[in-house]
């Protein structure tokens, strides 16, 4: 396999898993339920293996939010989500020449998406990651993506989210606060199709 000098377009589409987290909010803890992804990135590679890829993923998942707010007892809320994830990664991708494997990882910054199916409530947060993998090309145009990510949504850089339970009743919203709700990792696989620039 003869390595392209130019810079080259790659188009993936891919499917996986998002595991289960757990973590705090201002009211309570809570934890996100592990459920399947799927998603899509288009992507350029260079001749030097830097790489630039806008990505998108897509989770259907639920959560278990603990409250504690009202009279120190504890209530229980199962909202199910929508969990959608948009980033621009910034990485590398070694490439030996005649090898078919390359290795990659990078940075990843963008935002992350969350709504609530039930309350028509969503927050949309600043959302820093990172992530690895591989890609293997048996043929020149089409091969396949291995990957690990690691995504931190960021509540102090774009507002929070929330559901709470009480005597009154149940629901959710968003608000203003200063710390990280998820640390989610994500693995997925899936095919490349690679044109050149």
């Amino acid at each position: 396999m003869s390595y392209n000098t130019n810079a080259q377009v790659e188009i993936t589409g891919y499917g996986g898993y998002a595991c289960a987290d757990r973590f705090d909010y201002y009211y309570g803890s809570g934890k996100v339920i592990g459920a399947g992804l799927y998603g899509a990135s288009i992507g350029l590679e260079t001749s030097r293996g830097s790489t630039l890829e806008f990505m998108w993923q897509h989770s259907g998942t639920n959560l278990e939010l603990y409250d504690y707010y009202y009279d120190g007892h504890s209530s229980k809320l199962t909202p199910d989500v929508n969990i959608d994830y948009f980033t621009l990664n910034f990485g590398y991708a070694k490439n030996d020449g005649d090898s078919p494997v390359s290795p990659f990882a990078g940075v990843m910054l963008g935002g992350v998406n969350i709504g609530a199916k039930d309350y028509n409530e969503s927050a949309f947060l600043f959302c820093p990651g990172f992530q690895a993998g591989v890609k293997i090309f048996p043929t020149e145009k089409v091969g396949i993506r291995l990957q690990g990510a690691l995504l931190m949504p960021v509540q102090g850089f774009g507002g929070g989210f929330g559901c709470s339970v009480g005597t009154g009743g149940s629901g959710c919203g968003t608000s203003v606060s200063t710390y990280t709700t998820i640390t989610q990792m994500t693995f997925s696989g899936g095919i490349v199709l690679r044109l050149d620039k």
